[in-house]
């Protein structure tokens, strides 16, 4: 709607100015026009049905509607832009052996037990009391013996009840790790837990029920919101980015995780591509990973360990190349009593292993980097020690057998945590920012499930709620903080993650590290924003100066100084950066420093990264604030989020989907968008023509109404069309395809009576059932439906009909039926609106 919802009034600075006299009064105004707007929406779509209204952080509808009465909709002055209902997912992975012992959410590693020694302004203990933590997810079984003292309230969104029972499992398990408090400790563990279900059993939910959730958390007084899931598009602006957006303006914190689409870059989801949310990639938990050396070599090796049996320290023993560890290849092989270098293949490698009698397996990946395999990881069905090598250490070793340099001798293990390969990275498209923010333990996180038991599970959805205890424990300490100023202590005060090669992880990968909760909240220096983003540079386009304004905040009652440097990753040359060298800040004061760098846009096509470091004078710990500048890389989505509303359609003019909507989101400024339709046979795509064209498209969602003609208005042929869109700029170019059916013919009936046995009974002959049984192509819901009518009673039944077959029947029972002439109405409907109709006459004697 135009209208403005409640948060964005000026006067309102935190959540609870929600319930002054003149934002109420601005309330009832936005009531009246909302009510007003419904009205208007029946006249202009008659068949439209408003679900849900919405007006605390964001100001609409959720509608269901024809696609065909959207451009109607659209029209309307009060409308000021109409979004898809999308479908979001859970970010979880895979599920693990649950560690019944000691089972761990991750506290340890991020220091939630040393931070729950630390006491909040009052004395209290910095464990979560007093504040209100919102799941934003699939529910809370909240009878656990874990969750059941924290747990206050909530609302069930998909059933629209105060119910919010977990019928998935995920919501309970972020639930134990944020503020289980129990077997299961959370980070934390007083926090008081309000759910809130907007997804369903099945782990997926809608663009409306997450709204409805996250505005009825901000109405419930939540401090934070946990959000661990996502949508595929990695654009900045949609319906629930802007309602997070908003709730941080109010000061409710929204921590969401990054996807698990990882490693690949853009692959960071909705909302965690958002500015203002706190997104979070998953890390291991500390794990002491196996080390050795080589003898003849200075090199030392580390891997991750696959099972529970330990390296013995000092264990000097021979290594054997063994192939993927086949009985053939321990054939030819002596391993007893010496280490076996294996090619990663089945399971079944490691108990061949055993059995051939080695000491202990080195596992080559088949991946450049270590894949933590978290179904493998730490597995309790395997006696003997393994480790898990990346195939570059690997081929270096078969290399050193060559050589024969064979003995390898077991060293101290090391503790480290490494970025799950599943972790979403960054950018965000669009805003060019830097994301996930930070890191946090995703692998093999035990927890709570319901009926009281615990699991461990995988996935950037385990790592957020780990994030979002630590935001609850700093809020309690900081309860003045703004959003801005709790991911900033988290993020400087964050640990910089190194593979096992000690390589650094990239700033797309980690943020700014893996946080450290007790640090975070004795910190009394901040540095603003936590990451910096230059932006876009148009490529050749000389050299481009660019500036950004960071913020130092001295929150002690002492005189600071501060030293700088910057760090230049991608590239050595090109790039000139500038920011004061040494800062001198008073009591209780905030500075605000420029950072410029000037880039030659002749640099690669790409997206470069850097770190500013602020040092206080007498510390040896620096401060982090990763930055980046992109041009114009060529693998970003100049267009995403193609959708065609109707997948079949009528351009018939008889008034039913006469017309399909086309939407579709531009990340960035296009010369040249145009749309193509290629006809799909049985053989072979044929190509047909343009369909649309737009030039100098500004970024944003984007809509054009289509009616089935190409752009020199001539009509395209009935069949299946794979619609092509292509977005251009100087940059390059992105393809995005979609399918529609276009189908203007109705169905054709040809009917047998058997008048004795009452039966209507015959063939159906229409183009989508013709393409659904000739190639499995079938249309959304039911490509044709057939309903009949008996003597015009107006009651319609549907008829037997067979798709796959392209028959019917219609069965009568005589009491059905009057003596005498009986009139069947035959209608027959396909997916695109097209009908015919049909009279057939049985005769009752």
């Amino acid at each position: 709607m135009q209208h403005a919802p409640l948060a964005s009034q000026s006067n309102i600075q935190h959540a609870p100015d929600l319930q002054n006299s003149n934002v109420q009064s601005y309330h009832a105004q936005l009531k009246k026009a909302q009510e007003d707007t419904t009205k208007k929406i029946k006249e202009k779509a008659p068949k439209a049905t408003i679900k849900e209204t919405y007006s605390t952080l964001f100001s609409g509808f959720s509608i269901s509607i024809p696609g065909d009465q959207i451009a109607a909709l659209a029209s309307l002055p009060e409308v000021k832009a109409i979004y898809p209902n999308l479908t979001y997912k859970l970010h979880e992975t895979s599920k693990s052996l649950a560690d019944q012992e000691t089972p761990n959410v991750g506290g340890p590693t991020v220091g939630a037990p040393e931070a729950w020694n630390l006491k909040d302004p009052t004395g209290k203990p910095l464990d979560g009391k007093g504040m209100k933590v919102a799941i934003i997810d699939s529910g809370v079984d909240y009878t656990h013996p874990d969750l059941q003292t924290n747990y206050i309230g909530g609302y069930d969104a998909v059933d629209e009840d105060n119910d919010p029972m977990d019928g998935n499992v995920h919501g309970t398990h972020v639930a134990g790790i944020i503020a289980g408090n129990g077997k299961i400790k959370g980070i934390a563990p007083n926090a008081s837990i309000l759910a809130y279900r907007v997804m369903n059993d099945g782990g997926t939910g809608t663009t409306e029920d997450i709204i409805q959730g996250i505005e009825r958390a901000i109405q419930d007084g939540s401090d934070v919101l946990n959000l661990s899931l996502g949508q595929d598009l990695n654009v900045p602006d949609q319906p629930v980015t802007m309602t997070l957006e908003r709730a941080a303006k109010l000061g409710v914190t929204a921590v969401v995780s990054n996807g698990n689409d990882g490693p690949k870059p853009w692959s960071v989801d909705a909302p965690g591509n958002a500015s203002s949310v706190i997104s979070v990639g998953a890390s291991t938990v500390s794990i002491p990973f196996p080390t050795f050396q080589v003898a003849g070599s200075n090199k030392s090796y580390q891997g991750l360990p696959l099972s529970k049996a330990d390296f013995q320290v000092g264990n000097d023993a021979q290594l054997v190349y063994v192939g993927y560890g086949n009985p053939s290849d321990y054939a030819k092989q002596d391993v007893k009593g010496k280490f076996a270098l294996v090619l990663q293949g089945t399971s079944s490698t490691l108990v061949k292993a055993e059995q051939a009698g080695a000491l202990g397996v080195l596992l080559i990946s088949n991946e450049k980097e270590i894949n933590l395999m978290p179904e493998y990881f730490a597995r309790e069905d395997v006696a003997l020690p393994v480790m898990q090598l990346s195939n570059t250490n690997g081929e270096e070793l078969k290399t050193l057998i060559t050589k024969r340099k064979k003995n390898i001798k077991i060293g101290q293990p090391k503790q480290t945590e490494l970025i799950g390969n599943f972790s979403s990275r960054g950018p965000s498209q669009g805003s060019w920012l830097i994301k996930p923010d930070i890191v946090a333990p995703g692998v093999k996180i035990t927890s709570t499930v319901p009926g009281g038991g615990y699991e461990s599970h995988n996935g950037t959805s385990m790592a957020a709620p780990q994030v979002t205890g630590a935001v609850a424990l700093l809020r309690q300490m900081h309860p003045d903080w703004t959003t801005e100023q709790l991911k900033a202590a988290l993020a400087n005060t964050a640990k910089t993650l190194k593979d096992v090669n000690e390589n650094t992880y990239p700033v797309m990968a980690q943020g700014s590290g893996l946080i450290n909760i007790p640090k975070a909240a004795q910190t009394d220096a901040l540095v603003k924003p936590n990451n910096v983003s230059f932006g876009l540079i148009k490529p050749n386009s000389g050299k481009v100066k660019l500036t950004q304004n960071v913020t130092l905040q001295n929150l002690s009652n002492k005189k600071k100084n501060f030293s700088t440097r910057i760090e230049l990753l991608d590239t050595k040359t090109k790039v000139q950066t500038s920011f004061s060298s040494s800062i001198s800040m008073k009591p209780n004061s905030n500075i605000e420093k420029p950072f410029t760098i000037t880039v030659d846009s002749s640099l690669p096509q790409g997206v470069y990264t850097g770190n500013l470091y602020v040092k206080e004078q007498g510390k040896t710990e620096e401060m982090r604030i990763p930055f980046t500048f992109s041009i114009d890389p060529k693998e970003y989505k100049r267009i995403d989020g193609l959708e065609i509303v109707n997948s079949t359609f009528s351009p018939n003019n008889d008034k039913i989907l006469d017309d399909n909507l086309i939407n579709y989101y531009l990340v960035t400024p296009v010369e040249d968008v145009t749309f193509h339709a290629n006809l799909i046979t049985k053989d072979r795509v044929a190509y047909q023509g343009m369909i649309h064209q737009g030039k100098n498209e500004t970024p944003g969602y984007k809509s054009f109404k289509w009616n089935g003609t190409k752009t020199d208005g001539s009509p395209l042929p009935d069949g299946l069309y794979q619609i092509e869109a292509v977005a251009s700029n100087s940059g390059g170019e992105t393809k995005q395809t979609g399918a529609v059916f276009v189908d203007r013919t109705a169905p054709k009936l040809s009917p047998e009576v058997d008048q004795e046995n009452l039966v209507i009974r015959g063939k159906v002959d229409d183009i989508l059932l013709d393409w659904m049984t000739e190639s499995g192509w079938v249309a959304p819901g039911h490509p044709v439906t057939i309903q009949y009518e008996v003597n015009g009673n107006g009651v319609w039944e549907n008829a037997f009909l067979n798709h796959w077959e392209k028959n019917f029947e219609i069965y009568f029972d005589r009491n059905q039926l009057q003596q005498g002439k009986n009139t069947i109405h035959i209608v027959a409907t396909d997916a695109a609106g097209n009908k015919s109709n049909l009279n057939v006459d049985l005769e009752v004697k």
